[in-house]
């Protein structure tokens, strides 16, 4: 997808922020170097902001402590069928493992980018950290061997 078709994508999405949605409007209206610059600024700020309220906010509820330990379990689960495939030693039933878990670690992960999960920006942050490593690791290994989904019916 061409850049522009992308910038259109996010203006027309609905769940977009009017916050983001002013910001790259006004982008589009000024010199891309440095629309850029202040964006690169922007996001450092931003993340140094996030990682201060981060810091300062440890404790977590026992609910979301299960959903980070159980997104965990399940990313080892998937990791593991990623090295069996690397190893050649998967199996059909690890591939069926494979399918229940990925499913539930995507639903897991998903809360960690919703912004109104019910989850302290900590949460999701570390729910996001854990996405970005099962994303790493399917590209790492999706060209090792032809992974399959099951489809779930409910």
């Amino acid at each position: 997808m061409a850049i522009n078709e992308e910038i259109q994508a996010v203006l027309s999405n609905p769940e977009t922020s009017y916050w983001l949605k002013s910001s790259l409007e006004n982008a589009l209206h000024r010199d891309c170097v440095d629309a850029a610059n202040d964006a690169e600024l922007l996001h450092d700020l931003l993340t140094r902001r996030c990682d201060e309220a981060l810091n300062a906010d440890s404790a977590f509820p026992q609910l979301e402590l299960t959903i980070i330990q159980s997104a965990n379990t399940r990313f080892e689960a998937v990791f593991s069928y990623f090295e069996k495939i690397k190893d050649g030693t998967a199996d059909l039933h690890d591939q069926g493992l494979f399918n229940a878990e990925y499913g539930a670690l995507s639903a897991l992960l998903d809360l960690g980018l919703l912004s109104n999960s019910g989850m302290s920006l900590a949460g999701r942050s570390i729910l996001r950290k854990l996405e970005e490593a099962s994303s790493a690791a399917y590209r790492e290994f999706s060209g090792t061997a032809q992974l399959t989904f099951e489809r779930i019916d409910s």
